[in-house]
């Protein structure tokens, strides 16, 4: 399992670059991008192309990104 950690999101500023990277995780074999703050545009942008394109890529939230890495 590939997971991409997205530390450090802005809401308004980096939803796009977000968005981006999800995309780019995801062409390249990950199974799911964990971000640090909770952003639904984000999600459901990804949910949408999945969706549309198939596969099983997943975008999850995490509190505590140290205890995600350990």
């Amino acid at each position: 399992m590939i997971t991409v950690l997205r530390l450090g999101h802005r809401f308004e500023r980096d939803r796009r670059i977000s968005t981006h990277i999800c995309l780019t995780a995801r062409a390249f074999g990950a199974d799911e991008v964990v971000f640090d703050v909770r952003d639904e545009r984000v999600e459901d942008s990804v949910k949408r192309i999945t969706d549309e394109w198939g596969g099983n890529f997943k975008v999850n939230f995490t509190e505590n990104y140290k205890d995600f890495i350990k």
